[in-house]
């Protein structure tokens, strides 16, 4: 008998949560000067939603940025972004 869709969703999404690890940020709109640390990596994942324009009062817009910082050195950073409008 296979497994119930519901019974593998539920399990993949529970060991799917053990991975997702993040930090606090100290400051909402800023960008902190922490360095990664060579060898270490971090991905970060923006999503701004704007909406009504003077101009046109139906206009919506996601706008998404995804950086990827790499530490290169204890104190120096590489970092890459890659920023997607829909």
């Amino acid at each position: 008998m296979l497994p119930r869709p519901w019974l593998v969703f539920a399990l993949v999404l529970a060991a799917s949560a053990t991975f997702a690890m993040a930090d606090p940020r100290p400051f909402t709109f800023t960008y902190d000067t922490y360095p990664e640390g060579k060898g270490n990596w971090e991905y970060e994942q923006y999503i701004t939603y704007r909406t009504h324009k003077e101009s046109d009062k139906s206009y919506t817009s996601y706008d998404f940025r995804h950086e990827f910082e790499f530490g290169l050195a204890d104190n120096f950073d590489l970092s890459i972004y890659v920023a997607r409008g829909a």
